[in-house]
């Protein structure tokens, strides 16, 4: 199989995200938990529930799509698989509540609303 321009494209930008948002995701997750020993907010734990689920997927789904994007097949076997569609389904979920979260913090009582 041979790749096209647009499968250049896609590593590239995905290298340069892994490139640029592990790094500042992980400084502000450190930044963040220092933060939170002091200020237990729940505002602030959603924000480090938020950025782990960036750090994991440019630390584990983007490095995936990057290495089926080179061999244009899947290598990593029936396991891998299901860690990765496990991994897609738990940053979703992760980024889910943190939505739903924050709009309740934001009108609690909407959410007294819906929940009957």
């Amino acid at each position: 199989m041979r790749h096209e321009t647009s499968d250049y494209v896609q590593m590239a930008l995905f290298l340069s995200f892994m490139a640029v948002g592990l790094p500042v995701n992980i400084s502000t997750l450190i930044y963040m938990l220092r933060r939170y020993r002091h200020a237990k907010s729940f505002l602030l734990l959603l924000h480090i529930n938020l950025n782990i689920s960036d750090i994991l997927v440019l630390g584990v789904y983007v490095p995936g799509l990057i290495g089926w994007l080179i061999t244009l097949e899947w290598k990593g076997g029936a396991l891998m698989c299901k860690v990765m569609r496990f991994v897609d389904v738990f940053v979703l979920a992760i980024r889910l509540d943190f939505v739903l979260k924050k709009q309740e913090c934001k009108c609690p009582g909407k959410a007294e609303l819906t929940n009957q």
